[in-house]
């Protein structure tokens, strides 16, 4: 099974310097950061990069496009990330997965990371169209860590690597409405996706040798 692959900017954008790219992914981050979803019209987003809207509809087909190529940019550097973390220990860990909302990563700057948590002040269907949009590259970057779990003999022998990465990779947004519709905290938030969903997702499929190793080792990556 594969999902859908994340939307991707047009020829026109890629063929810009790194330098420009860069210069209008910051600006698009700002507005995104200080306005309300709701008040970003076509003119405002073409002010602030300071295009014309025939330049701007060459680069992108609308604002969802754009807001969608940097959350998933900036989500694949966080899996780069939490993946190197995860070769420099003797063990994998679910709490290897992205979480930028617990905590600032290094490789983020404050800019980046802001543009990040806004997504949480975004409209539900907005919501719900940036986590499918990441659900494919999330699936194999946890079958990829199931896979590995599995060859060290640490994994359920019944667990379907498949299936359990389809359900992570689609959950998410189930658990961002739980957020919403129960007006949580954000420390309240944050709890439950760590100590359940990830606990679900990974100590709940692996045997129980494996199960105490990464009790053991889970205050090390929580700190």
């Amino acid at each position: 099974m594969k999902l859908p692959d994340p939307i991707q900017p047009k020829p026109a954008f890629l063929r810009l310097s790194e330098e420009k790219r860069s210069e209008l992914l910051q600006k698009a981050m700002r507005l995104y950061r200080d306005t309300a979803y709701e008040d970003i019209t076509a003119r405002l987003l073409c002010s602030e990069l300071q295009l014309n809207s025939a330049t701007f509809y060459r680069y992108f087909d609308s604002k969802d496009d754009l807001l969608t190529y940097m959350y998933v940019g900036l989500y694949r550097r966080e899996l780069e990330y939490s993946a190197s973390r995860r070769k420099d220990t003797e063990r994998a860990s679910y709490t290897g997965f992205p979480d930028f909302q617990t905590d600032k990563p290094p490789i983020f700057t404050d800019l980046e990371y802001e543009f990040l948590l806004s997504m949480f002040r975004m409209p539900m269907p907005v919501q719900h169209d940036l986590t499918f949009a990441l659900a494919g590259i999330v699936m194999q970057s946890y079958m990829d860590i199931l896979q590995q779990e599995r060859e060290a003999g640490r994994l359920l022998p019944e667990v379907d690597i498949e299936l359990i990465a389809y359900m992570y990779a689609t959950t998410g947004y189930n658990l961002m409405r739980y957020y919403s519709e129960c007006q949580l905290t954000e420390e309240e938030y944050i709890r439950k996706k760590v100590y359940f969903y990830y606990d679900f997702f990974y100590r709940g499929i692996l045997n129980r040798e494996a199960q105490e190793d990464a009790l053991a080792g889970a205050g090390e990556f929580r700190s």
